[in-house]
């Protein structure tokens, strides 16, 4: 019983991998390289990973460095998820916080050193677009009830 518990959960993460690997193709393929700068105008902390592997594939280490300094950290990761049995859950705890640090501090180093990677642009993310078009129309709707309560008094 226990054995077709976990196989179903792991059919379940892979079905929904597979389901956000599609998506992000699909999204893609439409010229949308980068879902989280499309939305915000703001790069996510993964910025430039995609454009560093390719470096790395065609082995231009520096290049891929260039892209985003910790490219390599997703095979880390994988060796760390692969292996999370037989690590204590303190020590897995620990790494998992380094990581994050890790992507925290190049994140915001990233963000303050302009290299036309990693963007903080919110006006051009569609958020900021659609809160600017519904901030007009509700001012343009308000000065039109005002105009028309002045008109009535």
């Amino acid at each position: 019983m226990k054995k077709d518990n976990k196989l179903k959960k792991q059919r379940i993460i892979i079905a929904i991998v597979f389901i956000i690997i599609i998506g992000y193709v699909g999204v893609y393929l439409k010229g949308v390289p980068c879902i989280i700068k499309y939305f915000t105008g703001v790069s996510c902390s993964g910025c430039g990973m995609t454009r560093a592997w390719l470096a790395a594939l065609k082995l231009d280490f520096s290049m891929a460095f260039y892209y985003h300094p910790l490219f390599f950290m997703p095979v880390v990761i994988l060796i760390i998820i692969l292996n999370r049995k037989r690590l204590k859950p303190k020590a897995l705890s620990g790494i998992i916080w380094t990581v994050l640090i890790l992507f925290g501090i190049v994140y915001i180093y990233r963000m303050f050193t302009p290299n036309g990677i990693v963007v903080f642009q919110p006006e051009k993310g569609l958020l900021y677009k659609i809160f600017n078009k519904s901030w007009y129309i509700i001012s343009i709707s308000s000065k039109h009830i005002c105009i028309l309560c002045s008109n009535k008094s």
